[in-house]
């Protein structure tokens, strides 16, 4: 029997068996997609902040790969512009700003703006681009104004940040990770002067904070100083009643009005043009430093310079151990101090962290406590509200995504950001958490184990498998977590958590724990 098939049908089906030459231009496509998918994409953000002194932007490369976010790498460049907002505010920060300050102010944001967006090498979308103001300037009057200027200039509006937030974002942003629970930090800015504390709680609740705030920062102090004593007052005279305002406020912590938590930790990490101001005057050859810790008598020689006259306030004392590229750092930075601060300023500023240190014993020989200046802390808190915006712009899918859950039963859904020193940092988009890996749940620490066998965890240097010979021969497949008095805690691949005496390890395991963090 013959089977008669119409004509089309024929050359439907022959349609379907490719020839060599579409074999190879299937092969092509599909390489060329395969390429696109495996491909890492720059995706490039900016935040600006509308401050209580000064207008500035940071900006940040968000490297990714697919849908994965791979890397958030701070770009080393950043603007800032002073349109004259902490003279208009006055004081106590609550002024109202005039028009022309805030004429000026969304001057420099627009061209803040035109600037990201039209740079040829490396532009920045629009909507990747977010305004915030700081919690200084949020005091001002009349911030709707400058709102609907901003609103009318730019077809975008500005949220202000809390004190609280600023606050915890300063500290994520200037504390290394190994401190972040056990260090504090004081932040003196130009309208107030902040402080705060991170306390590490279970998974669910993340981490507590506590902090405080003065409404009195470098600028503000001067301003109302100068009102006081006039403006050609003598040094002296100026630091007499900047003094007497500090010491007044600094005082008053540790009373119910004013309580003084938030202040604890062996170590405080210092921020805030103030500070900057201290170590670029009289620690020059620290100038390439990004962490400077101060002694005692930095205070004192601090306190001798802020009575220096006029612009000898500026006067840096160079020595046979300051080397070229810190000389011209610190001339670089001296220069910048001379754009953003006049010496009424300085001493304000100076007068405020002499009070700190005063009332806490940092200028005292015998004080167990370390005083670190954070260099790059006056961009902590934007630089920290530009990653969040990244991270919730760029959304990041499982398995960096996951609900958590510790040995108390407590579950949260976040985003794997980090490890370090036995413990994972999450955040679950309005909270750091940083947390135990032995107390997660087993199925947590099995998928940590699991994870880790991947090339995209390398990024997070997550604990890895390794092999452990005892003293006796016996061997054991786990890693490495933290070293606990004379014992080790190792994480098997099931999630079981062992805790193991040091001293039955080989030698080349002992090696190992020597290296260990």
């Amino acid at each position: 029997m013959v089977i008669s098939q119409p004509v089309d049908n024929v050359r439907s089906r022959n349609l379907l068996i490719p020839t060599p030459w579409q074999l190879v231009a299937m092969w092509i496509c599909f390489a060329c997609m395969n390429m696109v998918a495996g491909q890492e994409r720059v995706e490039r953000f900016a935040a600006i902040e509308v401050g209580g002194s000064n207008v500035k932007y940071v900006r940040l490369n968000v490297i990714v790969n697919g849908d994965e976010l791979i890397e958030l790498k701070e770009m080393g460049d950043h603007q800032v512009a002073n349109p004259g907002l902490a003279v208009a505010l006055g004081a106590d920060g609550a002024g109202e700003l005039d028009e022309e300050t805030i004429d000026k102010t969304v001057a420099f944001v627009v061209g803040f703006i035109d600037q990201l967006t039209s740079d040829p090498e490396n532009p920045v979308l629009r909507d990747h681009i977010a305004i915030r103001g700081s919690s200084g300037l949020s005091k001002a009057d009349n911030t709707t104004r400058l709102i609907e200027k901003l609103q009318q200039a730019t077809g975008q509006g500005m949220d202000f940040i809390d004190e609280d937030d600023e606050v915890r974002l300063t500290i994520i942003g200037c504390v290394p990770d190994y401190e972040l629970f056990s260090a504090s930090l004081i932040d003196i800015g130009s309208s107030n002067t902040k402080w705060g504390y991170l306390k590490p709680a279970n998974v669910n609740r993340g981490y507590e904070m506590e902090s405080g705030a003065l409404t009195v920062g470098s600028k503000t102090l001067a301003s109302g100083t100068e009102k006081t004593v006039g403006r050609f007052a003598s040094p002296d005279a100026f630091n007499r009643e900047a003094k007497k305002v500090c010491n007044h406020l600094v005082n008053m912590l540790g009373t119910p009005k004013v309580p003084v938590a938030g202040m604890e930790g062996d170590t405080v990490y210092l921020s805030g043009g103030a500070v900057w101001a201290m170590v670029t005057l009289i620690k020059p050859n620290d100038a390439l430093e990004p962490y400077v810790e101060l002694q005692p008598e930095d205070f004192k020689a601090y306190d001798r310079q802020l009575s220096l006259p006029g612009q000898e306030v500026f006067k840096v004392n160079y020595d046979e151990q300051t080397t070229a590229s810190a000389k011209e750092m610190s001339e670089s930075d001296l220069g910048r101090l001379k754009d953003v601060f006049d010496p009424p300023q300085i001493r304000a500023g100076g007068q405020i962290l002499l009070a700190f240190a005063e009332r806490f014993g940092w200028n005292n020989p015998e004080s167990k406590k370390k005083i670190v200046f954070a260099r790059d802390g006056y961009t902590a808190w934007i630089m920290g509200f530009a990653e969040e915006f990244a991270r919730v712009t760029i959304p990041i899918p499982p398995p960096l995504r996951r609900t958590w859950t510790d040995t108390q039963s407590h579950r949260l859904t976040a985003i794997l950001t980090g490890y370090k020193s036995g413990r994972v940092q999450l955040n679950s988009g309005d909270r750091l958490i940083s947390c135990a890996v032995e107390n997660l749940s087993k199925s947590d620490r099995a998928f940590l184990i699991d994870w880790s066998k991947s090339d995209s965890s390398d990024r997070f240097k997550l604990p890895k498998l390794r092999t452990w010979t005892g003293t006796r021969g016996g061997s054991l497949e786990a890693a490495y977590i933290r070293k606990d008095g004379d014992h080790v805690k190792l994480l098997g691949e099931d999630g079981r958590v062992w805790r193991v005496p040091m001293n039955l390890f080989s030698s080349v395991d002992q090696d190992f724990l020597d290296d260990a963090d």
